[in-house]
């Protein structure tokens, strides 16, 4: 019965009790009267429970359909496989300063065959236990079955924060990239010029896994998991999009303290100039780490 003050019109002559309830009596029928109790307040409980979990799975599979429907519009335009060879060296002048330097080598397997080299050479200062700034730039030059069809160079600016603990280092890097490209003709004359805007983060993670001498200090293998997402804006499509993501995953040997070396696969999902449209690169990266420290006083 809605409300229970409509009570009021039944006489006590039509009223029964059935058990620990009371029903109103029209014309010889029973009608029940609701009367919270606990075991109707439990049910009620139950009930709300069961929808809430009702809803959510009912949410998650809507979210999951629409992933899915959202991936079927991707098309994969190419898979390529890159081979790339990487060196790097920390040259650490004192507890703030640290010069840092690499070079890279990137065989494309396409046709024709492409070849990237890359060097980069920057200083980071370090502030705090965690936060390191660092500036710096780079060059490029790409090739086509050993004819040279640009180069670039790369400014770039980042910031990074480390947590280590005992058996694994969590590190956050935002770097934004300014990004000159030229484009040559067969002859080596610029045919074109462009520019844009690259913006970089990554996650980090360090585990060590096993202590490989108990003589030599730092000798241990340790794996690295690594995702980065690439955004870009400026050039001839302004509108700030996403360029890739790379997600890196392998094993690290660490030889001493200060080097170490690294096999590991890297899977890149490259956006290409037609929306919804993808490339995937499959990459061995092999490199070499040098990490050491310049007593200044002497």
């Amino acid at each position: 019965w809605p409300d229970p003050s409509q009570r009021l019109f039944l006489s006590k002559d039509s009223r029964r009790s059935i058990g620990s309830r009371s029903y109103p009596t029209i014309a010889g029928s029973i009608i029940p009267i609701y009367s919270p109790d606990r075991s109707n307040s439990k049910t009620m409980v139950a009930l709300a429970q069961r929808g809430s979990v009702l809803f959510r799975i009912c949410l998650v599979s809507v979210l999951i359909f629409r992933a899915a429907s959202l991936l079927a519009q991707i098309s994969i335009k190419d898979r390529v496989s890159q081979q790339w060879l990487q060196a790097y060296v920390e040259l650490a002048v004192d507890h703030r300063w640290t010069i840092l330097a690499d070079g890279n080598y990137r065989s494309v397997d396409t046709t024709p065959h492409g070849v990237l080299a890359l060097g980069r050479i920057g200083i980071g200062y370090q502030f705090g236990s965690a936060w390191r700034l660092s500036i710096g730039s780079g060059y490029t030059g790409s090739w086509n079955s050993a004819v040279r069809i640009g180069n670039e160079i790369r400014p770039h600016q980042e910031i990074t924060h480390k947590q280590t603990k005992a058996r694994w280092t969590f590190s956050n890097r935002l770097r934004v990239e300014e990004r000159y490209f030229n484009s040559f003709d067969p002859s080596g004359h610029v045919i074109s010029t462009s520019f844009n805007f690259r913006y970089r983060y990554r996650i980090h993670v360090v585990l060590k896994m096993l202590q490989l001498s108990d003589r030599i200090k730092g000798r241990q293998l340790i794996l690295e998991l690594a995702d980065e997402v690439f955004f870009r804006s400026g050039g001839m499509n302004g509108h700030f999009r996403i360029d890739q993501n790379r997600i890196v995953v392998g094993p690290v040997i660490h030889l001493n303290a200060h080097s170490s070396f690294s096999l590991q696969y890297n899977h890149q999902v490259v956006a290409l100039g037609v929306p919804k449209n993808i490339r995937i690169d499959n990459v061995i990266w092999l490199s070499y780490r040098l990490f050491f420290r310049v007593n200044v006083e002497t």
